[in-house]
């Protein structure tokens, strides 16, 4: 029990601090209101559920092996980020309908979260040898309670501007998120490219300097 309270005290900050799932739902809040958005609460949890299990399970143990892998992961992270965020700013546009983010569309933004694989990588416990997944199953509910938390207050966050603003269409919220999104989008695109490079340098090196031998 003092460790699950330990991992949420450490855990709570990290996923109420702004990011891109909490982005999609403070915009949602200001542009549909509070009522109309409470249902998009549930797919938080749902994504960190699937991302932290997959993760803890056959990301990885994959990553820590093969940098390749873990630089797709994160530009393929990277690219939907900044796909999204463009997706948010261009409702923005004169003449366009503005329309708040689905379920499905904040349940993406959470399975390519990187708060995911921190959690995952960094936080979650280890399990005893043996245990399996089974032992992290606590971890990952409390994570699961925690975010959904967290997006009830974010979305709350985007429907109090709304009011504050007088039934404003929340344009302010929606390009601040779009802002945070492009700005996760560029750190996993920086993050997957260097370990790309990191791993593509050794074996260029290495062919240089058998080149030279020669």
């Amino acid at each position: 029990m003092t460790n699950l309270c330990g991992f949420g005290l450490a855990a709570f900050p990290l996923l109420i601090a702004p990011g891109p799932t909490n982005a999609l739902l403070a915009a949602c809040g200001a542009t549909a209101g509070l009522w109309r958005s409470v249902p998009l609460v549930a797919a938080a949890p749902l994504g960190y559920a699937v991302t932290v299990t997959t993760l803890a399970a056959l990301v990885v143990p994959l990553t820590r092996h093969s940098s390749a892998a873990g630089a797709a992961l994160s530009i393929g992270c990277g690219l939907y980020l900044a796909y999204t965020a463009w997706k948010l700013w261009t409702e923005l546009l004169p003449g366009r309908a503005e329309a708040a983010a689905g379920f499905g569309q904040v349940l993406t933004a959470t399975l390519t979260n990187p708060k995911g694989l921190v959690v995952a990588l960094v936080m979650l416990p280890r399990p005893p040898e043996g245990a399996g997944l089974a032992a992290s199953a606590p971890f990952i509910v409390a994570v699961m309670a925690l975010s959904a938390g967290a997006g009830a207050a974010w979305i709350a966050a985007g429907a109090l501007v709304r009011t504050r603003l007088r039934g404003s269409n929340g344009s302010t919220v929606r390009k601040t998120s779009s802002i945070v999104l492009a700005g996760f989008a560029v750190a996993l695109l920086i993050v997957g490219v260097s370990r790309g490079v990191g791993w593509a340098l050794p074996v260029g090196s290495g062919e240089a300097n058998s080149t030279d031998g020669r």
